[in-house]
């Protein structure tokens, strides 16, 4: 498997592997361990990170170098593996499905005015109808709701990491307004904007 600029591969515990570095692509290793509820891999996963998450992961990385294991650090760690993850969550594939990569990263990369079916359809080669088909069977989802949940996802993220209001993440995400978002919100994640941050500051 070749890791590429814009990547991060998930290697399931216990899993045998060497890097041989190549180019100019710096690896970052982070170890880290997942609820027994998260679904297992069972073979290396390759991730196309949107531009947030990789701007996480180059924070991550200018912080690593200050060899100083602060709370910051530690916070940015859990931000990034939490982007991470909600990728890999939503249809991140291994390497040799390129045209799936590219639905997901065309969506990832741009939540705040995300893409219409038109538009990946087209990047995919597909009528629009052949692709709802065909991402709904390659991902048990239809792209419109595939992009509330990612949404959704990179919002509670923000509620969870940031010090925005429910407002500004709802603006950031491209809603109307906090009571459009709040819908949505708590249709997909079970429970309002504001009970999801309450909850998470008291863990």
């Amino acid at each position: 498997m070749e890791l590429r600029p814009g990547q991060a591969v998930l290697v399931p515990a216990e899993t045998v592997f060497d890097c041989v570095p190549g180019g100019e692509v710096g690896h970052t290793w982070v170890h880290f361990s997942v609820p027994l509820a998260a679904p297992k891999l069972r073979a290396p996963l390759a991730v196309v990170l949107p531009p947030y998450a990789r701007a996480l992961a180059r924070e991550v990385q200018a912080r690593a170098r200050l060899k100083r294991g602060d709370a910051t650090l530690h916070h940015t760690v859990l931000a990034w593996l939490h982007a991470v993850w909600s990728c890999a969550e939503l249809g991140a594939q291994p390497v040799g499905s390129p045209r799936l990569a590219r639905a997901w990263a065309m969506i990832g990369g741009s939540l705040a005015a995300p893409p219409t079916v038109g538009e990946l359809a087209a990047a995919c080669g597909m009528s629009a109808g052949a692709f709802i088909r065909w991402f709904k069977a390659e991902t048990g989802t239809t792209p419109s709701e595939a992009i509330t949940q990612r949404r959704v996802k990179e919002s509670s993220r923000l509620l969870r990491y940031s010090e925005l209001s429910i407002e500004q993440v709802a603006a950031k995400l491209g809603y109307a307004n906090r009571y459009h978002f709040s819908r949505v919100f708590a249709r997909v994640a079970g429970c309002g904007p504001a009970t999801f941050r309450r909850g998470r500051s008291e863990e």
